[in-house]
């Protein structure tokens, strides 16, 4: 886990148990999701597995989730954000339903994890549809047998005189 040593969570309830491996697994998952750090660097969330191991040695998980939800973005989250994996973000966990902790989080808390995602859910379902329209119109140019200068054709550059 990246140099954090992993706190013992026996003491801690299996539903929150189960939340603490689902943190983990988070800090675990994010170098390789694409994010960026400020410097251009994978994503090493140092910081928030130290928060996770902190909160779980003196058995406040739960606060510590409730915290990440309720206060401003971290950078951390931005980053994730940003590289479309809102799904590796603690806004995700208390969204997530039938885990064994959900019971945990109430409507408020699931209604702030909501609008923090919501500008990233939508921004990712516009790329969706962009891509979507540009691999119609390539289609369309394919099937029809004309010719016709799409950037999308030639990787998205333009060329002399077009």
């Amino acid at each position: 886990m990246q140099g954090v040593k992993r706190a013992d969570a026996s003491h801690l309830s299996d539903d929150l148990r189960a939340l603490v491996d689902d943190l983990r697994t988070i800090g675990e998952d994010a170098p390789e999701s694409g994010a960026l750090d400020r410097a251009g660097n994978p994503y090493r969330p140092s910081y928030y597995l130290r928060a996770v191991e902190t909160a779980v040695k003196k058995n406040q998980v739960l606060e510590r989730v409730l915290k990440w939800v309720h206060e401003p973005p971290t950078t951390g989250f931005n980053a994730l954000a940003d590289a479309g994996r809102a799904d590796l973000t603690v806004e995700a966990l208390v969204l997530r339903e039938g885990t064994a902790y959900a019971y945990h989080f109430t409507m408020a808390d699931r209604e702030a994890a909501d609008r923090r995602l919501e500008p990233f859910r939508e921004r990712k379902r516009r790329v969706e549809a962009e891509e979507l329209e540009r691999r119609a119109r390539i289609e369309a140019i394919k099937t029809s047998g004309q010719r016709m200068d799409l950037p999308e054709l030639r990787g998205g550059r333009q060329t002399r005189g077009g």
